[in-house]
């Protein structure tokens, strides 16, 4: 609808025109604002004369961080006040560029020289932090990745940035894949290794993959135990002063010994 309007535009503009010797040649170009990694870097065009004649052009897409796209003149063979409509491709953007200011670019070269140009961007990708959730609870106070049978297990992401596409796949001991959607909950009904799979996703930045493993036990009996060992902090600062007090007192042992001799 658009074109259609536009070239309605130029024909109206041409035919109100007096007629001269050398013909006048509109050009449009139709291009998006940004493009991103993984999309097609291309834009349209037409041309419009006010008399019959052979167009050669040069149709190139140039920007500031990247190469210039290869040189190829073009020719088009215009028709008084008929659109010639075409398109111009770079080819697929992919993780080797880099963010650029660009322009596509239509340089005319025979019967007149004129160019015409429209400015657009190169967006890349940006990282985002996203991680799973595995609790034992809905408000995630606590994480875990060793259930009960029975038991249920809550589900939940953190990223920092908002609304990213998240898609979830939860793997059963027995191989029974199913489609979640987070937050969610499930009772873990199968003893063995749970798998989650999940990836996340959002326009402008790159997509994050993420796995984690849950073991389902029999009962809480088996579940692990928290201990405190000796080697935790308190244990080693008992120990410390222990040695600590054991060399003094040898130290002053050794002392008492040896003045006793002197004398």
């Amino acid at each position: 609808m658009k074109k259609f309007f536009l070239t309605l535009f130029f024909i109206t503009i041409f035919f109100s025109l007096p007629i001269v010797a050398s013909a006048f040649v509109g050009v449009e170009i139709t291009v998006k604002d940004n493009f991103y990694v993984g999309e097609i870097m291309s834009f349209d065009y037409f041309f419009v004369s006010t008399q019959n004649e052979l167009l050669k052009y040069l149709p190139q897409i140039i920007c500031d961080n990247m190469p210039s796209s290869p040189l190829e003149t073009k020719s088009a063979t215009l028709k008084a006040g008929q659109a010639f409509y075409d398109s111009y491709s770079f080819g697929r953007l992919d993780q080797s560029f880099t963010a650029s200011n660009c322009q596509a670019q239509i340089s005319i070269m025979e019967p007149e020289q004129l160019v015409k140009y429209k400015p657009f961007n190169v967006t890349m990708d940006e990282h985002f932090d996203f991680s799973l959730n595995i609790c034992p609870s809905a408000d995630c106070y606590q994480y875990t990745k060793v259930f009960a049978r029975g038991e249920t297990i809550y589900l939940n992401y953190i990223s920092d940035i908002a609304n990213p596409i998240v898609t979830v796949i939860l793997v059963n001991p027995l191989g029974n894949e199913t489609k979640l959607t987070l937050p969610t909950n499930f009772v873990a009904e199968e003893i063995g290794t749970y798998t989650i799979t999940a990836s996340a996703e959002k326009v402008g930045y790159h997509s994050v993959n993420a796995e984690e493993q849950i073991g389902v036990v029999r009962s809480h009996m088996d579940l692990p135990q928290v201990v405190i060992k000796k080697s935790s902090v308190v244990w080693k600062i008992v120990g410390w002063a222990s040695l600590i007090l054991l060399i003094l007192l040898l130290v002053f042992l050794t002392y008492k010994y040896f003045s006793k001799y002197k004398k």
